[in-house]
């Protein structure tokens, strides 16, 4: 995961996201929802339910998920302004609050997180190395760590105040209470 770029507000970002995608000629409804949530026209709950079925019935369910966790995690490092990110957080803790992701095709998917590999039959829900698929959010923890390799990855480029930003506003105090902190964070439910 790339971190290059300067703070900068929500409509940059996405906008971003959206050139990305679009060069790549990936279906972009993770942009209209996001800016439907930076804008206030829905809440956190309501976008991590749309941000849910796009991505379980994605042709590609691992690839629409890791763009999900990409995509907080990118925001989570580049958004400059404080309500912005406790938007964020909030649809983080939406998304992790969301009923077990199942497979409702008619076909085995297979997933490989971590060089582990997991099929998901039909019906069954999704479950790979790290745990459930929006309860347990696989993936966000390994990735935010990679994100921060700490001050000195930033040093060099004259961005430590970078590192300091994307760590202390991952989530804002109210959040900071849901989040169990064991080895790596997990979301408290309820």
């Amino acid at each position: 995961m790339e971190i290059v770029s300067p703070l900068c507000s929500w409509q940059e970002h996405l906008e971003s996201i959206y050139t990305r995608q679009k060069s790549r000629g990936q279906s972009v409804p993770l942009y209209d929802i996001s800016k439907d949530l930076f804008e206030d026209a829905i809440g956190p709950e309501e976008a991590a339910t749309k941000i849910a079925s796009c991505v379980c019935v994605s042709d590609d369910f691992q690839t629409a998920y890791l763009d999900v966790i990409c995509f907080l995690i990118g925001a989570a490092n580049n958004l400059s302004e404080q309500h912005d990110l406790s938007k964020l957080a909030n649809l983080t803790l939406a998304l992790s609050r969301l009923p077990d992701a199942r497979n409702e095709t008619r076909r085995t998917i297979q997933l490989s997180f971590d060089y582990k590999s997991s099929e998901i039959g039909p019906g069954d829900i999704f479950v790979v190395g790290e745990g459930k698929i929006w309860a347990d959010l696989p993936q966000f923890a390994v990735n935010l760590g990679d994100s921060m390799y700490g001050p000195t990855a930033y040093i060099s480029d004259g961005l430590a105040e970078h590192w300091v930003h994307s760590t202390t506003s991952i989530s804002t105090p109210s959040e900071l209470s849901q989040i169990h902190w064991n080895t790596t964070p997990r979301l408290k439910k309820g």
